[in-house]
């Protein structure tokens, strides 16, 4: 769904005159910055990852819906006022940042704590397979009543 609705997105501003390359990059960072007061180099930058690494890959849920509702909040505006060319683009962008951003902070308040994180993919999915993973039978994590402790003689 991610990678069709961002496609789709794409091709809604590429049809109404943004050029691909540097507009269309500029287009997501305005959008980027006024939803997370960062832009996506700067995003990237605070999950360490390369240059390469695909950062939408490396977002929590929360990053991913903000993200999303940014990029559609934009995409509905471009066609409702029908803006055509990068200057009304721009503006439209500016303004779903802004919605973007009125929901992080409404977030991070009810939470109390930031929406952005520096956790990245790499750390979420070995987070998850922790997570499913049973516990191993004689783990040390668990103290087993038969082994004996430190101090205790094996009587046995």
């Amino acid at each position: 769904m991610r990678v069709i609705l961002s496609r789709a997105i794409g091709l809604v501003v590429c049809e109404r005159g943004a050029e691909e390359g540097r507009e269309f990059a500029l287009l997501t960072d305005t959008l980027s910055r006024g939803t997370f007061e960062k832009t996506t180099a700067e995003h990237r930058q605070f999950k360490h990852l390369s240059k390469s690494a695909n950062l939408r890959d490396s977002m929590t849920p929360l990053e991913l819906v903000l993200t999303s509702l940014a990029e559609v909040t934009a995409t509905e505006m471009h066609q409702e006022r029908e803006s055509q060319g990068f200057g009304e683009l721009r503006r439209d962008a500016r303004e779903a940042g802004e919605v973007g951003g009125a929901a992080r902070r409404d977030i991070e308040a009810r939470l109390g704590k930031p929406v952005v994180s520096p956790i990245n993919y790499k750390q979420l999915r070995q987070e998850r397979q922790r997570a499913l993973q049973p516990p191993l039978v004689g783990d040390d994590t668990t103290p087993d009543d038969t082994t004996p402790q430190d101090g205790e003689a094996d009587t046995e």
